[in-house]
């Protein structure tokens, strides 16, 4: 899944000691959706992929990879946001190639008209003397 937004929080790195004695490492941050009603979501990174976040500025537009999982612990449940990948977003450079490499999905209507066929055209068997029947 992915998450695009605002970053607005980076928290500070968490670092301890596993059962079996591995190291980890996480840290949190949080964005804020864009849209009329913005959302507000804490993301987590492990390990290695906390050094994503040292590259990352507040106000900073972001794609996030994510996945979300749920685990019980004492009958209750928690839920996990980890992003696994992080992008930052150039604004204002939508559809260039430049902007993360790729190009925008074609919509329908583009995808018709770059195969040199435009559905608003007439038929091409109509003859020109032919009269048509529309009100206007």
């Amino acid at each position: 899944m992915e998450l695009t937004g605002k970053v607005i929080k980076i928290l500070q790195m968490q670092s301890g000691t596993g059962k079996t004695g591995s190291e980890w490492r996480k840290q949190e941050f949080v964005i804020e959706t864009p849209g009329t009603y913005p959302k507000k979501v804490a993301l987590t990174v492990w390990n290695e992929r906390t050094q994503d976040l040292q590259s990352l500025a507040l106000g900073q537009e972001i794609k996030a990879y994510i996945d979300v999982e749920s685990r019980e612990y004492n009958e209750k449940w928690y839920t996990d946001i980890k992003a696994w990948k992080i992008e930052k977003v150039i604004t204002g450079a939508i559809g260039s190639p430049d902007a993360g490499g790729q190009m925008p999905p074609l919509t329908p209507a583009e995808t018709i008209s770059n195969q040199g066929s435009n559905p608003f055209d007439a038929p091409s068997d109509l003859s020109s003397s032919q009269e048509d029947d529309l009100p206007f």
